[in-house]
């Protein structure tokens, strides 16, 4: 990243104390751990749509477009320091002389995934009772190919999430497992990228959105991932040391940003300067 955007992002006023005071491109990895990652998604993708219907599926899942622009997480301290800006009690990024929204319509344009217009709710299984009749209905029916791999227990309401990684890798998609193996690739983007947690565990419960992969595309991805990065970084800036939303999307968000602005306005920004 150029250092000029870097300047930007370190500038700070005397009452600033939220806001970090050395932003060094060269320096030291800041204490915060990135848990959204894209590592290995498009290798896992390209596992699972060279079979027609799966690749039908994903293209209606609403998540499409997301696929395809490889968006890739680029300059963590850049994210960083952007994540420092977040003000969580307006919802905006604050800057000596300028304040600023990430707004939906920002999200969408960025990932492709959309928001709102009618589409449901995710649903999530409760999983504080995996014992349950009912969830055990969802172990043996959605994760019995899952049983044997390792530190996978089928008692449990999370599993590793490499396990998911590992089956897709395992298991050449055909005639006979494609839904399983789209099941498992879409609970994986959700555990590991869209709904990442601090932990690198799956929460089985997210099956629930998963069982008719003919109507995953009714759900709001969009809404879902949007607020997820919105308490990501509130939790973060309360003193958070992760980073569970996409992260990866802010950089090329500020960068865009900040490309498209005149020259003079860059140097107002640059050293603070009001008109």
């Amino acid at each position: 990243m150029d250092m000029d955007v870097y300047m930007i992002l370190s500038s700070k006023e005397s009452d600033e104390k939220n806001i970090s005071t050395s932003i060094n491109p060269l320096g030291t990895q800041h204490d915060i751990t990135f848990r959204s990652n894209l590592e290995d998604l498009e290798d896992l993708h390209n596992h699972v749509v060279v079979h027609e219907s799966a690749s039908q599926v994903l293209q209606n899942s609403g998540l499409a477009r997301f696929f395809e622009i490889r968006i890739k997480r680029d300059d963590q301290q850049l994210a960083y320091a952007i994540i420092e800006r977040w003000w969580y009690n307006t919802n905006s990024f604050h800057f000596p002389i300028f304040e600023i929204g990430f707004t939906p319509l920002d999200f969408v344009h960025l990932t492709g995934i959309p928001i709102g217009n009618g589409r449901r709710r995710l649903e999530h299984a409760a999983t504080n009772r995996w014992k349950s009749i009912e969830n055990q209905k969802l172990e043996d029916t959605y994760f019995r190919p899952m049983h044997g791999y390792a530190h996978y227990n089928k008692h449990s309401p999370e599993f590793p999430i490499s396990c998911l990684a590992n089956y897709i890798k395992d298991n050449p998609v055909n005639d006979e497992n494609w839904e399983i193996v789209t099941r498992y690739f879409l609970l994986w983007v959700i555990s590991k990228v869209l709904m990442a947690r601090t932990t690198t565990r799956a929460s089985k419960g997210w099956i629930a959105s998963l069982r008719d992969l003919n109507a995953i595309g009714n759900y709001d991805w969009g809404s879902a991932c949007f607020s997820h990065l919105y308490s990501s970084m509130s939790a973060v800036a309360r003193g958070g040391k992760n980073m569970c939303g996409m992260a990866m999307v802010l950089e090329y968000w500020f960068y865009i940003y900040f490309r498209t602005l005149t020259p003079f306005l860059q140097y107002r920004l640059m050293y603070g300067l009001q008109l």
